[in-house]
């Protein structure tokens, strides 16, 4: 009687399924584990799914690609160059903006010259309200041109920079899309990067 009921006591106890599945798993793997593979041993194989995110980087200015610095398969990092597009043209409106720029910057000194002087005449009454009004409106628009200039110079050398191509994540790149020499245009793709999550 004491044997059928400790029997009942067993049969009758409930076993939580997730920890009826942790030890099966724990039996498969250690039987797996245990099995020598003829070829290399102690080397564990299977079949699965890896799912990847594919970020396709482009250029963001026209150009040809003067130098690919990957190919299919290269690990990139994040930060690391991808491609180099030719930057001549932007080169070129970089000098024209700088030049711009340093003669906005000779022309509001000498109207800043004009501009404090007759301020200080029309303060003693030597000088018109309308000289004052004129040298006054000169001052602005020098500074403005200096402003122009600046954001010229600023503009060529964002877009010199759009010509280097960097990855923004870390992955292997999959896809090659443009070879060397090829034209690139604004979000044309020049390689593609998988991203394993």
């Amino acid at each position: 009687m004491e044997k059928c009921k400790r029997y009942k006591m067993w049969r009758d106890r409930k076993v939580p399924l997730g920890l009826l599945g942790a030890g099966l798993l724990a039996l498969c793997l250690t039987l797996v584990c245990s099995c020598k593979n003829a070829k290399n041993p102690g080397e564990l194989s299977g079949t699965g799914t890896i799912e990847v995110t594919e970020v396709n980087l482009s250029s963001k200015v026209s150009g040809n690609v003067l130098k690919r610095y990957v190919d299919e398969g290269s690990e990139v990092k994040d930060g690391d160059s991808i491609a180099e597009i030719d930057h001549t043209v932007y080169d070129l409106q970089l000098a024209q903006a700088q030049s711009a720029l340093a003669m906005a910057k000779a022309n509001l000194a000498a109207v800043s010259d004009n501009y404090f002087s007759t301020l200080k005449l029309y303060k003693q009454g030597t000088a018109t309200q309308k000289q004052k009004e004129q040298l006054t409106a000169a001052y602005g628009v020098a500074q403005a041109q200096i402003n122009q200039a600046q954001a010229a110079v600023n503009l060529a050398e964002q877009m010199i920079a759009y010509c280097h191509i960097v990855s923004p994540v870390a992955g292997v790149v999959t896809h090659k899309l443009i070879e060397e020499g090829e034209l690139a245009g604004p979000g044309t793709p020049i390689v593609t990067v998988s991203v394993l999550e």
